[in-house]
C-alpha cells in the first residue's frame, strides 16, 4: 500500500520540482555566504541548470520531433547522465584543489 502511494509521486513533474528546489536552496546558500566564488557557481550549478532545461523541454514535448519516443527517452537519460558525471567530476576536482 505504501509502495503504491510512492509510485504516484514518482513522475517527471515531481523530479523537476525536486531538482528546482535543490538548485534554489543552493543559490540562496551561495548568495548568502558567498563561499566558493564564481567557479563553484559555474561548476556546480550549470550542470543542474542544464538538467532542468532538458527536463522542461522533454515535458513540453519531444526533444527531437523527428525521432521516435524511445530514442528521445534514451537521449534524455544520456544527457542527464552526462550532466551528473560533470557535476561529480567538478565536485571531486574542486575538493582536491581546495
Amino acid at each position: 500500500m505504501v509502495l503504491g502511494r510512492l509510485k504516484g509521486f514518482a513522475n517527471l513533474a515531481n523530479l523537476t520540482y525536486a531538482i528546482s528546489l535543490v538548485m534554489f536552496a543552493w543559490l540562496v546558500w551561495y548568495f548568502y555566504t558567498g563561499r566558493g566564488g564564481p567557479s563553484e557557481l559555474a561548476c556546480y550549478l550549470v550542470p543542474i541548470a542544464l538538467i532542468l532545461q532538458i527536463l522542461f523541454r522533454y515535458r513540453e514535448g519531444k526533444l527531437y520531433e523527428f525521432l521516435p519516443t524511445m530514442a528521445n527517452r534514451v537521449i534524455v537519460v544520456l544527457y542527464i547522465w552526462i550532466c551528473l558525471y560533470a557535476f561529480i567530476y567538478f565536485v571531486i576536482d574542486y575538493e582536491q584543489i581546495a
